[in-house]
């Protein structure tokens, strides 16, 4: 048993070393009198490397972990080394920031690293239970980061804004898990659906969508975006450039796991629902994104349009299109940070 459990948290070593790193950063940044805070941005920085370095080396696995609750398959991994690859650019263009800004709010560096450890686990996660365990993980320190700057007053409203909806929508999601366990009498998503996809179609349908609510609105698809445009214009750009990459790609690899396996009994219902989603999500991110005077709320709605596209391959997941949504995620992390990267080096702080 012990040596069952030794060999699983051989496969968790990346989030151990996040989970060390945060605790090292927020010792550097409360002990270390002179340079703490800039010191615990590199501690974070350098917990994210050693993080990278040993998820290379962790071996994919096909074997469920922990009794059910977390797979470290190729899946995991990918979608593993976006997000650190999304808190990485996003440490490093904070440096910049806050040089600028002659402000450095130290604890923004292991609460990124905080939110990184749940992101991680998440996109590993097959049980209902360790999935929104690991989903609250993450979006928690994504609600103090949106209002890290607490005394500037747009900030705190971001902070706000993104706290009390996404509280809403986790609520949501966890009534559509409720159902669920209800119908099948399991949390496991390989138990669970097998039985779902024989039991009442519109309870489970009803059961689908309010599961998906809660990711529709971290990923910021339409009509779950209303939080976006506030929370990527009030918060610190170099978080933005976190906030608006690191959950999305976590959430696709959650939206993903739960399309194939929970839900796979509803290829049909699924795919209509992300069709319609991911029109509307395109249509509506575009046309607002034109009319914009604010260059972060434009990148916001555009944020938004990107989510719509990768509707589309979600939309699609099981036929030939569906691959291309890990590439899209790689691209997007990418992309975006150099989009909000060129905010900070075209108005020095960038923080509006």
């Amino acid at each position: 048993m012990m040596s069952a459990i030794g060999s699983d948290l051989g496969h968790l070593v990346p989030e151990i070393l996040l989970l060390a790193a945060a605790v090292a950063s927020m010792f550097v940044h409360l002990f270390v009198k002179k340079g703490g805070r800039r010191g615990a941005g590199y501690v974070a920085l350098a917990g994210i490397g050693a993080a990278g370095l040993a998820l290379a080396l962790t071996p994919p696995s096909a074997d469920a972990l922990f009794g059910g609750h977390l797979a470290v398959d190729s899946f995991a991994l990918f979608f593993k080394a976006a997000v650190l690859a999304a808190g990485a650019l996003a440490i490093v263009l904070a440096f910049r920031f806050f040089d600028v800004e002659k402000s450095e709010p130290g604890e923004a560096y292991y609460l990124m690293l905080l939110s990184i450890v749940g992101m991680t686990a998440a996109v590993s996660a097959t049980d209902m239970v360790t999935t929104y365990v690991t989903f609250e993980l993450f979006a928690i320190p994504s609600y103090v980061l949106a209002g890290i700057f607490k005394k500037e007053r747009r900030s705190a409203e971001a902070g706000i804004k993104y706290f009390f909806l996404g509280t809403l929508s986790s609520a949501v999601m966890l009534l559509g898990m409720a159902l669920v366990f209800g119908l099948t009498g399991s949390t496991g998503y390989a138990e669970a659906g097998p039985v779902l996809a024989g039991a009442n179609g519109l309870a489970a349908l009803v059961a689908m969508s309010l599961f998906f609510v809660g990711l529709f609105f971290k990923a910021a698809f339409v009509p779950f975006h209303m939080w976006a445009p506030d929370v990527y214009e009030g918060a610190p750009t170099p978080l933005v450039i976190f906030l608006s990459t690191a959950p999305k790609a976590a959430v696709i690899a959650v939206l993903v796991r739960a399309m194939a396996v929970l839900f796979g009994g509803y290829t049909m219902e699924w795919s209509t629902l992300l069709q319609a989603v991911a029109l509307a999500t395109m249509f509506w991110g575009n046309l607002a994104a034109l009319t914009q005077k604010s260059l972060k709320r434009m990148l916001a709605y555009s944020s938004i349009a990107q989510a719509g596209y990768l509707a589309i391959g979600l939309a699609s997941w099981g036929g030939s299109d569906g691959i291309a949504v890990p590439f899209y995620v790689a691209v997007y992390v990418i992309m975006n940070a150099a989009a909000f990267g060129l905010i900070l080096l075209i108005d020095g702080g960038g923080r509006f």
